[in-house]
């Protein structure tokens, strides 16, 4: 990858996007013509810079250079595979392997660093970067006092993992950042031995920022260290080459100052010291001498996401001090908020204060800044931002005081649209409704109701596990055995995550004790009762855990929430969210839901769809049910099971001949909602009269259109009853040409789309609203899939009905939308008007005049 970038970059191109770059690693894809053609596009003769590669060669000759560096970044790719291939044969019968001499790792190592530093600075730190994985995984579980010490020229068999072994070194070279980190370290004879460390920290970072985490002559640990003959793949690009191989960060120990060294080894002065400046790499801060310093710590330990490690060095402090102080008091309330003990921390604001108050030297509150109203954006760490201490206790107060209390909808409101307004992180408290962890037969755990729950309460609010929006360059990981890519945002929460887990341990039974799919061993948590509520930052002395890198990438991969496409369609940026909701990930899959799930920032918010009886299980879709069976079907094979909901089973009832016709069926559409889209253009006043002429040309798309659900329909077992998704769009397009031709049809047939998502209709949906009070719903029964376009049939039926002359029919369509919307999402009318506002104004223009916001 980086000798292709550095080509492109010396014809003066640019590097392929994520998503050309998703199409290159794709072995089965024919587009890395397309990719050529397009790159050598983006230089035009005459549009560069005097001299550059597009004036000297032409169009034809770029894309012929283009062509070939693509050619040899598919044969790297091939190489790749075949080293890979090479060392998992290797596995059953290790062979002899000869280290390079001292003078040799020393040329390799300090040639490296030129590389990487030339890379930096001719394509910067954005560069698209590439790394690979596949086979198995190791993590050392072994503390080190039960491991013997091994020297390098001791481990003679590659590859292979050193159990029982613990080898010891001193870095002697500045580490080499690409998405993981390549170390060079020595060992007590002297023998240089190269490491390479995945998941070392969240983002890739730059040489200084790793410079600075492992400075030349840092003392390191590597727990049953796994030899391998191609070490860097993981981590960076390079040749094969043997070297120790680090899939778990938390097989790396670093010793500190103040820390007892092994035999042999002496920590030097220049050893990292534990400062607020200089934050140790995955470990908590020594003691510090004084309290300017302890609170400087905390202050950046919390700025870094690392509360956990903020939490047992306030404690130290406090141990140490004779009494509280107020400033210690403030942190331990910041800390105790962000884990979500809202009563603990307002104890702790509330005597913040009182001694600040008492103290004439401590005025915690000068040139800080205020909450406001509704859900706030937390900062970077996802701490509580600076402000008064009379405002962060009034805010730990109303959580703790609205723990039990169902989300309103003003709260509701401010989530919605604090993350419309592009906070990521928000501060809200974390809900749990009318549901419990059960177990389900045939399904594992599962959540269930706990009483009889109505349509639009809300059963969980949650935010996520250190969730992660990657700032950093394009990254991508291929598995080499499965032909999987991971994106930036996949690898970020997941060295994310480790590093969370590492920093609250506490964390390990909610994340951990989620299965991994059907390919890993369940962990130990997993047989352990699963938690409903945060837990509480832990009292007792840390013990960093052992986190299995693969374990979690199996839990976010298979558990992990998130609404954003793999790729952005305007910037190509392979920065889709992988968000770990741990309480969530519990609810189990139907086609056919009974909650509606949506995101906000790093929030999930759960509503009921339908009414809940007591006991039912509470089931969310991990693949859309609008999605053909067998699409479906393919598609939760990942998770190695069959769905059976109500949707799946009578799909299957149809047989593979009937979903095959349905399909065949299907294609023609694109083409018939391809003209109806034309047609329907031609309405330039919608007041108006059609013409002969347009009245026609919506005809002839009706009866298209009806043809299709005749022969769609005929796919279907008789009895099978009106759910039938496929049909949803069909329907909506003749309710809008029946508009235009017979506006008497048109509702019926909103209500038959309705129908096909699961709605159900009252006896008198099509009787005018009566009376002063606010109208009855058009439907008794909410739709459960296609739900935002179901919000746009009803105000599209509001808005037809009342340009008709009927706002007494329109005004309960409306009311069936208000009601909908606030199923889904919720958050009252200034919600449903930002969503939808635009384009159906009329229709809730005439429910504001007449009820106002709900």
């Amino acid at each position: 990858m980086e000798d292709a970038l550095r080509a492109l970059h010396q014809l003066s191109l640019p590097a392929p996007s994520p998503a050309q770059l998703l199409d290159l690693l794709d072995s089965h894809s024919d587009a890395a013509e397309r990719v050529a053609q397009l790159i050598a596009l983006a230089s035009a003769p005459g549009e560069g810079s005097e001299g550059d590669a597009a004036d000297l060669l032409g169009a034809d000759l770029l894309t012929q250079a283009v062509r070939a560096i693509l050619a040899n970044l598919a044969s790297a790719l091939e190489a790749a595979r075949a080293a890979h291939e090479k060392e998992r044969e290797q596995l059953q019968k290790p062979a002899a392997v000869k280290m390079l001499p001292r003078k040799a790792h020393v040329a390799r190592s300090t040639a490296a660093l030129k590389r990487a530093a030339r890379a930096e600075e001719e394509s910067g730190p954005m560069r698209p970067r590439l790394v690979f994985d596949g086979g198995p995984s190791y993590v050392s579980r072994a503390s080190l006092a039960e491991l013997e010490p091994i020297s390098a020229a001791d481990m003679k068999l590659v590859p292979r993992r050193y159990e029982g072994r613990v080898l010891y070194l001193r870095t002697v070279a500045p580490p080499v950042p690409y998405v993981g980190l390549l170390l060079e370290g020595e060992d007590v004879a002297g023998n240089i031995v190269p490491v390479a460390v995945s998941h070392a920290t969240v983002q890739p970072q730059g040489m200084d920022a790793a410079a600075a985490l492992f400075p030349v002559g840092t003392l390191i640990a590597i727990k049953e260290p796994y030899l391998s003959p191609n070490y860097a793949a993981r981590a960076a690009p390079g040749k094969p080459l043997a070297g120790i191989r680090i899939d778990s960060p938390t097989d790396l120990k670093v010793f500190r100052k103040g820390e007892t060294g092994p035999p042999g080894f002496e920590l030097a002065p220049a050893a990292p010291a534990a400062a607020s400046a200089s934050l140790p790499w995955l470990d908590d801060p020594v003691a510090l001498e004084t309290s300017s310093e302890q609170s400087a710590a905390v202050t950046a330990l919390l700025a870094a996401g690392r509360p956990g490690a903020a939490w047992r060095l306030l404690q130290r402090a406090r141990t140490a001090e004779k009494s509280a102080t107020p400033e210690h008091l403030a942190l331990e309330g910041r800390i105790r908020y962000h884990a979500e003990d809202w009563a603990g921390a307002a104890a702790a604001f509330e005597e913040a204060m009182a001694l600040s108050e008492a103290s004439a030297g401590s005025d915690l509150q000068d040139g800080a800044q205020s909450l406001g109203d509704g859900a706030q954006s937390l900062g970077d760490g996802g701490i509580l931002p600076p402000m008064p201490l009379q405002a962060c206790l009034r805010q730990a107060r109303a959580h703790a005081e609205r723990f039990t209390l169902e989300p309103s909808a003003a709260e509701v409101r401010g989530l919605y649209f604090a993350a419309a307004a592009g906070a990521r992180r928000l501060d809200v408290r974390t809900y749990v409704g009318p549901a419990a962890v059960r177990d389900i037969e045939g399904a594992g755990r599962g959540l269930v109701a706990t009483r009889d729950v109505q349509p639009g309460e809300v059963i969980l609010l949650c935010r996520a596990v250190a969730p992660q929006y990657p700032s950093g360059p394009p990254v991508l990981r291929l598995n080499l055995e499965n032909g999987l890519v991971s994106t930036s945002s996949q690898i970020a929460a997941q060295s994310g995550l480790i590093h969370a887990l590492v920093d609250r341990p506490e964390l390990q039974l909610p994340v951990l004790g989620l299965t991994a799919g059907p390919d890993l061993p369940y962990s130990a948590f997993v047989r352990e009762p699963y938690p409903v509520s945060v837990p509480s930052l832990r009292e007792d002395a840390h013990e960093r855990p052992a986190v299995d890198a693969a374990y979690v990438d199996g839990v976010l991969r298979f558990n992990a929430f998130g609404p954003s496409a793999a790729i952005d369609a305007a910037s190509g940026a392979v920065f889709p969210r992988a968000m770990p909701h741990p309480l969530p990930a519990i609810l189990n899959h139907a086609c056919l839901p009974n909650v509606s799930t949506t995101f906000h920032g790093d929030v999930l918010l759960s509503r009921a769809l339908v009414p809940l009886p007591k006991g039912i299980e509470i089931v969310h879709p991990y693949v859309r049910g609008e999605l053909p069976y067998a699409v479906r079907q393919a598609q939760l094979s990942k998770h190695a099971f069959q769905c059976a909901c109500e949707l799946c089973r009578l799909d299957a009832a149809d047989g593979d001949g009937a979903q095959m016709r349905a399909r065949l069926v299907a294609g023609e559409l694109p083409a018939i909602l391809a003209r109806s889209g034309s047609v329907l253009k031609m309405r330039v006043n919608a007041t108006e009269a059609p013409d002969a002429k347009e009245r026609e040309a919506h005809e002839d798309i009706v009866e298209a259109l009806e043809g299709i659900i005749d022969r769609m329909a005929a796919t279907y077992q008789p009895g099978r009853g009106s759910l039938r998704p496929e049909l949803f769009d069909v329907f909506r397009s003749c309710a809008a040409h029946r508009a235009v031709t017979d506006p008497s049809r048109s509702a019926q047939c909103e209500l038959d789309a309705l129908a096909c998502a699961g709605a159900e209709a009252r006896e008198d949906w099509a009787a005018p609203h009566s009376g002063t009070g606010e109208p009855a719903a058009v439907l008794s029964r909410l739709p459960a899939l296609h739900l935002d376009a179901s919000i746009e049939a009803m105000l599209a039926s509001s808005t037809r009905l009342e340009a008709s002359g009927q706002p007494e029919c329109a005004i309960r369509w409306t009311a069936t939308a208000v009601w909908a919307h606030d199923c889904i999402i919720g958050g009252g009318l200034d919600v449903l008007v930002d969503r939808f506002g635009e384009r159906y104004g009329p229709a809730l223009r005439l429910w504001q005049q007449r009820f106002g916001r709900p």
